[in-house]
């Protein structure tokens, strides 16, 4: 450290006391606009996952008063019967229907999910993506 007299504050160069550590030039403007487009790119993908759960969630209700609708008109058309071979026949059509339903409903519901999950991760791998491009030609520079 260099001597110092009243009047005067020490001087200290820390680029000369550690060459090393020198900061190389730094595009700060860069790195605000890809923080920027990270910042859309999530926005894109967080609309979209939702958009997908609201979707998701609007075909679950449809699909529930779909089946609370079959299974009222099924009691009734059991309750109406009277022979009970019939009755059994009618049991035996309406587990095979609703079992059909429900797999095609869960496919359906699935389908929903992983498409939405499907478009949210591809905003975000691309954004990566372009990131790490983003990164290495900054470091290029340097």
């Amino acid at each position: 450290m260099s001597k110092t007299n009243a009047d005067t504050k020490p001087s200290f160069d820390p680029a000369a006391a550690f060459p090393a550590f020198t900061m190389p030039n730094f595009d700060v403007d860069a790195l605000a606009a890809s923080q920027r487009r990270n910042v859309e790119a999530l926005t894109e993908a967080n609309k979209l996952a939702s958009d997908g759960a609201q979707a998701f969630a609007t075909r679950q209700a449809e699909i529930l008063k779909s089946v609370v609708d079959t299974y009222a008109d099924a009691m009734r058309g059991l309750m109406t019967g009277n022979d009970p071979q019939t009755s059994v026949a009618k049991q035996a059509e309406f587990a095979k229907s609703t079992f059909e339903t429900s797999s095609a409903n869960l496919r359906e519901l699935t389908e929903i999910a992983t498409q939405a999950q499907t478009k949210s991760l591809d905003v975000i791998s691309k954004r990566v993506a372009e990131s790490l491009d983003e990164f290495k030609a900054v470091t290029a520079n340097v």
